[in-house]
């Protein structure tokens, strides 16, 4: 499983050993087609919804984020809040990722049940 977003800020070392820290990540503007990869990740498949909230890492006077929720395309698995943290602070996820949006005309494909329940497996053994 790949895991966009993978900082050090947002998601505990039971994942793997993250990219680094989100700071390392960010953008001094936003990259061409931000708006559709906002839209885009905001509709990923949800694996698990967590009520509650996240306190903004970058930025935390600005307020708090949608909680913990975890979404996927089937490759991939991104926490709910990601796309706020590329519009808000232009946080680049990896090049990989960026790709497969393209691909697919920034929508997510439809992804098969079975291939649902596995990624749900494999965030609940690290949970």
């Amino acid at each position: 499983m790949k895991i966009a977003g993978f900082f050090q800020e947002l998601w505990p070392p039971v994942f793997g050993t993250p990219v680094g820290s989100i700071r390392r990540f960010l953008a001094p503007t936003p990259c061409g087609d931000e708006s559709g990869i906002v839209e885009c990740r905001r509709s990923g498949h949800e694996i698990i919804g967590l009520m509650g909230v996240a306190v903004d890492v970058l930025d935390p006077e600005q307020g708090f984020l949608s909680g913990d929720s975890l979404l996927t395309g089937g490759e991939w698995l991104w926490r709910a809040d990601l796309w706020r943290y590329v519009h808000l602070h232009h946080v680049l996820p990896p090049d990989e990722f960026l790709n497969k949006i393209k691909v697919h005309d920034y929508v997510v494909p439809e992804v098969e049940q079975s291939r649902l329940l596995e990624v749900l497996d494999f965030v609940e053994a690290r949970c």
